[in-house]
């Protein structure tokens, strides 16, 4: 998929674009790891629906990085994002994101459902199929999150936890201190 005919590898297509888009894990994840919690779900999204429906202002930085990016935004969304203005983003303008907040209270209000089903998934599978992506409603209605052990170690007396494969930040954390743990001034 991501190499030419000769085999050589197209990296712009597994970088950018609707075919360097997998199934999103994130909200999957969130319920599998909500067991371990004690608030109510609908309590711990508001803040983030009221964020994304009432806007916050945005730092310099963030206005900065927004303006940066704002070619690469037009190129890669087939229809107007909240990201782009037509003028230059400033500190202090408010970033208001409308379709983040509904797409948020069906989360909230149908759960995992509210976003693997029903009008985000017709979201989803419809901007795919206008831009060449693979997501189908198959894949979405199919995705679980995948409970795994963690990475667990000892670093100079303290545990260690952290993510397990396939994120390779655990694995490489711990590389990286065994790596220099000599090199460091002992506790």
């Amino acid at each position: 998929m991501y190499l030419d005919a000769q085999g050589n590898p197209l990296l712009q297509l597994s970088q950018d674009g609707h075919l360097a888009a997998g199934v999103p894990g994130t909200v999957a994840g969130l319920f599998a790891s909500h067991k371990y919690g004690k608030l109510p779900f609908s309590k711990l999204i508001q803040p983030a629906i009221d964020l994304a429906e009432n806007g916050f202002a945005v730092t310099t930085g963030e206005a900065v990085s927004l303006n940066n990016l704002k070619d690469e935004f037009e190129k890669l969304n087939s229809s107007p994002v909240a990201f782009v203005k037509q003028t230059e983003w400033r500190a202090g303008d408010t970033l208001i994101q409308k379709e983040l907040a509904k797409t948020l209270k069906r989360i909230r209000d149908k759960r995992q459902k509210g976003f693997y089903l029903g009008e985000t998934a017709r979201l989803i599978v419809e901007e795919m199929q206008k831009n060449n992506g693979i997501v189908s409603y198959n894949d979405l209605e199919k995705y679980t999150a995948k409970e795994r052990p963690v990475v667990n170690f000892m670093y100079k007396g303290y545990n260690v936890i952290s993510m397990p494969l396939p994120s390779s930040g655990g694995i490489i954390l711990q590389q990286m201190l065994k790596m220099i743990e000599q090199k460091i001034l002992p506790n």
